[in-house]
């Protein structure tokens, strides 16, 4: 093997904010990586179940359905 080409990696540690910043931010790290394991910085932080199934309700997943980045 002489060449490896990795054409949309992974992103193993990324950090999404709330509001106005997720929606900047979001649809670059789509052009770039397949896939990604998201640390979700909010504020308030999730502190409960009910705060999980909130985010897990609007997380940034749903803003992308259908969409072409």
């Amino acid at each position: 093997m002489q060449k490896l080409t990795i054409t949309r990696p992974d992103d193993w540690h990324l950090h999404l904010r709330d509001g106005g910043t997720l929606k900047a931010v979001l649809p670059y790290t789509v052009r770039q990586f397949a896939r990604a394991i998201i640390m979700p910085n909010l504020k308030p932080p999730i502190r409960s179940v009910a705060d999980a199934a909130c985010y897990r309700n609007n997380h940034p997943r749903r803003q992308l359905q259908g969409r072409t980045v």
